[in-house]
C-alpha cells in the first residue's frame, strides 16, 4: 500500500484534484456516495449539491417508469 502511495491518491481523489489526466479534471465518483450536506470541492466549488440534483432527477424518472 505504501509503495503505491495509495493513501496519497485517496486524499487527492477526495480533495478534488485533477487526477484524471485524460480529461484534465477531478474524479469525483466519491460525490455520488456522500451525504447531501457534505462538501467536496472541485475548482473552488462544492460539487455535492449538483450531484444530488442529478440523483434526484434520476430517481424521479425511475419512479415514473415503474
Amino acid at each position: 500500500m505504501q509503495a503505491a502511495s495509495l493513501k496519497e491518491k485517496i486524499n487527492r481523489t477526495f480533495g478534488g484534484e485533477h487526477i484524471n489526466s485524460t480529461e484534465n479534471r477531478s474524479v469525483l465518483h466519491v460525490a455520488l456516495h456522500t451525504p447531501r450536506d457534505a462538501v467536496i470541492q472541485s475548482d473552488g466549488k462544492n460539487v455535492v449539491p449538483d450531484v444530488w440534483e442529478v440523483v434526484d432527477k434520476i430517481q424521479k424518472i425511475s419512479e415514473s417508469i415503474r
